[in-house]
């Protein structure tokens, strides 16, 4: 048979054919003129290695098996081997296209050394977006439920001021019309605060809520300042409504002219049983070209978020003051505690 014989039979391509016989696969008779000829042995044996390759088993090991000195079952134990790492390494790239994807993460290759973070159910805060922040996001789900939330806290002080002004003899109409206007006000002012609440068992003069957030992005950073209570509650009705990005500044990463890093040990309340721990906490100050500054005290970080913004900012900001080399710990996977105490 002829190569163009045997391609019509095999469905292989002219180059496989001669690749094939270069590794000694096969070999076809050569005729006086040069030509191949392909004998019927040689053909089951293309059909047999095409069928081997489907199998993704490689060019040396059908070589092998061809010559007996493998079987066919350690073919494919082989192989299974190769191809458990095959997917374990394409998970690995499914995952870092994931998480460039998701997160909006600029294009940094050092970010894909970040290991994956699983995400743990229970009590506690999660984050609030897939995209690398300080502090929590707020968003339209987490807007809604602080809405609804605000709402026991101000259900019971009216049920106070209702008892009270009922035994003044007060009429239905009268109450009705003075408990409407104060319920507002009410449950606006506990919507505004009630991230802030903690301050007051903790005594800490440090704004500790996660009412500001910065989120790092492709092309900069996204943040929103807390300004005071009020600001807050227009800002969540915002997030309600789907108008927040009008009250989110933007800067580019060229945009930020210089980045301060501080860390301070601080006293923290954690759970319900009033104990005090003292924790590292980074201080963020951000400077910008514009003049605009924007200064996040004891911020919330979670998952792995602080090892992305220390590789962020290391790669994007050429200037940064950072006495401790906090950035170098962080970009590291390293806890602040861990690294303090290391250096005592």
């Amino acid at each position: 048979m002829q190569v163009s014989e045997i391609q019509k039979k095999t469905g292989l391509s002219k180059q496989t054919l001669f690749y094939y016989e270069k590794e000694g696969l096969i070999h076809p008779e050569r005729e006086e003129n040069g030509y191949r000829n392909y004998t019927d042995q040689d053909l089951q044996t293309l059909i047999l290695i095409r069928f081997l390759r489907s199998l993704e088993i490689s060019i040396d090991d059908i070589q092998l098996f061809l010559n007996g000195k493998l079987s066919f079952d350690q073919c494919l134990e082989t192989n299974k081997i190769y191809i458990s790492d095959q997917l374990n390494n394409l998970k690995i790239i499914n995952d870092c296209i994931d998480s460039f994807q998701q997160k909006n993460l600029p294009i940094i290759p050092k970010l894909a050394e970040v290991k994956s973070y699983q995400r743990k159910k229970g009590l506690g805060y999660v984050k609030s977006t897939d995209t690398v922040s300080i502090g929590r996001v707020l968003t339209r789900s987490l807007a809604i439920r602080k809405w609804l939330s605000s709402w026991l806290p101000t259900f019971m002080i009216l049920y106070i001021l209702l008892i009270i002004l009922w035994a003044q003899n007060i009429s239905k109409t009268s109450i009705l019309l003075i408990l409407c206007p104060i319920s507002l006000i009410i449950h606006a002012f506990i919507m505004g605060h009630n991230f802030s609440f903690l301050t007051f068992y903790t005594h800490d003069t440090v704004d500790k809520t996660m009412n500001q957030s910065v989120e790092f992005l492709r092309d900069g950073i996204s943040y929103y300042e807390f300004k005071n209570w009020w600001a807050h509650v227009k800002f969540t009705y915002a997030v309600i409504f789907h108008k927040k990005e009008k009250l989110f500044r933007k800067y580019t990463y060229e945009d930020i002219e210089k980045v301060v890093i501080k860390t301070q040990k601080r006293k923290s309340m954690y759970g319900i049983q009033f104990v005090y721990n003292e924790n590292w906490s980074v201080d963020y100050e951000f400077y910008f070209k514009d003049h605009q500054k924007f200064i996040f005290r004891y911020p919330f970080t979670l998952e792995n978020d602080s090892q992305y913004i220390a590789i962020i900012l290391k790669e994007k900001v050429p200037h940064i003051i950072d006495e401790h080399r906090i950035l170098d710990a962080m970009a590291q996977g390293i806890s602040l505690d861990e690294y303090f105490n290391t250096e005592e």
